[in-house]
Formats: structure tokens, C-alpha cells, sequence
């Protein structure tokens, strides 16, 4: 039998004749790390209400029964109406404040407004969810303490694959993705995902815009997000791709979770599943199983009298009955029945066949993300002025806006003397680091970018 960490052993001396794997004095339930025993989780989180990651990776996520989190700017331009459709889906609408701003310099009072008010707009128009995660603009953590006492968790971006109880919940890490991330190609992002399954752990993946979303930081091909879609559904059992808000959720329930034995017969067992959380943000299912008794065929499981799906698996010589019980919400039932089972193969994996995709030339980002040519844009920079070429010949207006390589904007410029696609601006005093930059140019149809070298 497979060790957890969450295994619960209820004795009982009153069974007769029920025999569990060898204790027939006790019953074993265990408590899963991710929902129904796979090995991993995986989470895609957007930022910024970029336009295609509502008509492009939306649909990737439902063709596939997968849901992402959508880090909401509650000031900017939104369509609630399509936000709460995607919650009645399962994606998770959470807070990016309410203007995008670096929360770690704010005094108390200004950091409040941005946390409560952007929770407070999204719950008033997205009614079939709460909000209840955020993710720090520009990754810069504010104060955590007040942080909680809004939501559950918060979302950084320290570039690591999570342990499955991250030590921080309110500075969780995440992966950068895109031209300007370390993860932009199909084969990156299995990378990640098997680090997480190897590890058992949890992998956040930061996503901006898709394909030629204007003005958006790091954008990422949409083939190639779909792909790494579609790898996690090849690895079956090994991955479970669930929402933010999901994960975490899971997390704190199974690890503030207890089981009790209520009764116990050679027919019928009734526990108890609880926590110590408030029911009101908690109450995700979590994953149990136990050993189905010798003399059992199978099981009917209910909640509070209330029918709950099973499915059966096998470790070494045992067979056991999984389900789902939400804490805190009713007794848990297992009655004898004698209908056939099947068993679930949780090792199965289909045949990994994706690669990576061929690029549309009309998508004008970088796919190799070389520091030497960016996507075509040529830049020169020399005492504070910057000169910049574009691939084509644009409109005679442009916006620069520039990065840090870990996606903080810098400054912001528009050129208005844009002649054959060339163009120059002076830089001011708001880069006040030396070493690299991102320099994106957007004429409103395509976007460039590339990196420079301040000194």
C-alpha cells in the first residue's frame, strides 16, 4: 500500500469478520494530495484581460474539461457578462487589484482599497463564484497579513514548481511564460509538468498575452499553450489542472482535515469528514479512499444522504473504493451493494505524441526568444535616447513601453514621428537599474519586442 501522509486508522473492535487488508480491527482512509490520488497539480493563471485569452485559451480549456484562472484589472475594460459565463464553466475570476498597481510601497489604508474594492467589484458582478485568490501586480507582494484577511491565497512569480503545501500561501510561486519567460515552447512546458508530477508537487504557470494581443507583456503562441494542454490530458492520473482558488483550496482542507468513525458494520460504514475552516470559503470536495472489505463487491457511497459518485483502483493486492466528501458537510455512508466494478488504471497514459507547433508567420512574436534578434526588431540605444526599427513599415504612431525581465513596466512612450517603420524616443529617468530591458513596440495591429542593454 502507497504511503500518504493524510491516513486515517479507525479502530474497530465492534466488526465482525471484516476483514481489511489484513486488520480486521481497523479501517484505513486516506485523504488525498491532489483530487482523486493524481500525482500533480497544475495551474494556468492569465493576467491583465488580454483579449485572446478569452477567444483563444478559453476554448483550449473547455474542449478539454480543463478551467484556468483569470487575474482580473477591475478598472480596466471588461465584459462581465462573459466573465460570469466563464465561472458558471469552472474558470476562476480572481482579483489583480483594482489598478494594476505595485502594492508593496503603499501605505495601509491605499493598499486596503485595492484589495477589498477589486474583491468586492468582481463578487458584484461574477455571482456564480466567489473571489477569493489574487495575484500581486509586477510579482511585488504587498502586506500579507492584510492580504488575508481578504482572500485564502495570493500568487507570486518565484519561478518555481511548488511543494504539494507551499510554505507560503500567500506568496505563491509561479512560472513566467512567454517570449519573456523561461517557459515558452511545448518542450519547456513539459518540463515543468514532469517536474511537478516527479516531485508531486504543484506548478503555476504566468501567462499574459496570447498570439498578438496588443501591448501585452511576454505573449505566448496559442499552439503552444494548447499543446501543453494537451499533454497534462495525456498523463491521465498524473496531472490535475484545476483553478487557483481549486488548488488551494484543496490544500488547506486536506491539511486541516480529520476523519471519524461514526459506525461501523460488516454492511455499512459512517464517518465524518471535517476541518477546522470556515464552511462559508471552504467546501471542496476532497479525495478519500479506503480498502473495499473482502466480502464487499462494491460500494454506494452518500453525503448527508446524497448519492456520491466512486470509482475503484488496485495498489498491490488491495482494491479500494475512491470518493469525494466535502468537509463539514453531512455524514459519509459506504453500504455493501453487489453491482460490478471497473477498475481504474491510474498509471495508464496514453502515447505522447505532441510536439511542438508550426507557427503562423503572421503571429509576429518571438517563438525562440533570441536576445540577439528579438522578433525582428532592431534597437540602439546610447546616452538615454533609443532608436528602434521595426520589421514593417508601420502606422506613424507607436507605443514603447518597457520591462524588467521579470515583467515590472518600466516606463511608457508614445512616438508619433514614426517614419518607414523607424523611430526614436528619449528614455527618462525611470529605469534606474543597469543591466537588461524589454523594449515591446505596438502600432495597435502587431506588437514587437526585444531585449536591450541599459548602461
Amino acid at each position: 500500500m502507497k504511503n500518504f501522509s493524510n491516513i486515517f486508522l479507525i479502530a474497530s473492535g465492534l466488526i465482525a469478520g471484516l476483514n481489511i487488508h489484513a486488520q480486521s480491527d481497523s479501517i484505513i482512509f486516506e485523504i488525498a494530495d491532489w483530487e482523486d490520488f493524481r500525482q500533480s497539480a497544475i495551474t494556468y493563471t492569465f493576467d491583465d484581460n488580454c483579449p485572446n485569452q478569452y477567444a483563444k485559451a478559453v476554448p483550449m480549456f473547455d474542449a478539454l474539461g480543463f478551467n484556468g484562472t483569470f487575474y482580473t484589472v477591475t478598472s480596466w475594460s471588461l465584459n462581465w457578462n462573459t466573465l460570469n459565463q466563464m465561472a458558471l464553466n469552472g474558470h476562476e475570476i480572481g482579483s489583480h487589484t483594482v489598478t494594476h498597481i505595485s502594492l508593496s510601497n503603499l501605505i495601509k489604508g491605499k493598499e486596503r482599497i485595492q484589495l477589498r474594492d477589486s474583491q468586492d467589484s468582481i463578487n458584484a458582478h461574477v455571482t456564480a463564484q466567489q473571489c477569493v485568490t489574487i495575484a500581486y501586480p509586477y510579482c511585488h507582494v504587498g502586506d500579507k497579513a492584510l492580504c488575508a484577511e481578504y482572500y485564502i491565497a495570493a500568487r507570486g512569480c518565484q519561478g518555481y514548481v511548488e511543494t504539494k503545501t507551499p510554505g507560503d500561501r500567500f506568496n505563491i510561486s509561479s512560472i513566467i511564460c512567454g517570449t519573456q519567460g523561461s517557459v515558452n515552447s511545448v518542450s519547456t512546458f513539459k518540463a515543468k509538468i514532469n517536474e511537478a508530477v516527479d516531485s508531486k508537487g504543484w506548478c503555476v504557470f504566468l501567462i499574459h498575452g496570447i498570439d498578438d494581443d496588443p501591448d501585452a507583456y511576454s505573449p505566448l503562441y496559442s499552439a503552444v499553450l494548447n499543446n501543453s494542454l494537451l499533454y497534462c490530458k495525456i498523463r491521465n492520473y498524473k496531472c490535475w489542472v484545476s483553478t487557483f482558488a481549486n488548488v488551494s483550496t484543496y490544500i488547506n482542507e486536506r491539511d486541516n482535515a480529520t476523519v471519524t468513525a461514526l459506525s461501523v458494520s460488516d454492511s455499512a460504514l459512517v464517518i465524518q469528514v471535517t476541518d477546522t475552516l470556515p464552511d462559508s470559503l471552504y467546501h471542496y470536495p476532497l479525495t478519500l479512499r479506503c480498502p473495499l472489505p473482502q466480502q464487499w463487491t462494491s460500494a454506494t457511497v452518500t453525503q448527508n444522504d446524497t448519492p456520491v459518485s466512486t470509482a475503484y483502483m488496485k495498489s498491490d493486492t488491495v482494491t479500494y473504493v475512491m470518493f469525494r466528501a466535502v468537509p463539514d458537510a453531512g455524514d459519509v455512508k459506504l453500504v455493501i451493494s453487489e453491482n460490478p466494478i471497473e477498475l481504474v488504471d491510474m498509471e495508464y497514459e496514453d502515447e505522447d505524441t505532441i510536439g511542438e507547433p508550426e507557427i503562423p508567420s503572421s503571429i509576429g512574436i518571438n517563438h525562440n526568444n533570441n536576445p540577439s534578434s528579438g522578433d525582428g526588431l532592431k534597437l540602439n540605444y546610447c546616452s538615454g535616447e533609443l532608436r528602434f526599427e521595426l520589421p514593417v513599415e508601420s502606422g506613424r504612431s507607436v507605443k514603447v513601453n518597457l520591462y524588467s525581465t521579470t515583467g515590472v513596466l518600466h516606463s511608457s512612450y508614445t512616438v508619433i514621428n514614426v517614419i518607414n517603420g523607424a523611430g526614436n524616443v528619449r528614455l527618462s529617468d525611470s529605469i534606474p537599474e543597469k543591466g537588461i530591458v524589454i523594449v515591446r513596440v505596438s502600432d495597435g495591429k502587431n506588437c514587437w519586442s526585444a531585449p536591450m542593454i541599459v548602461l
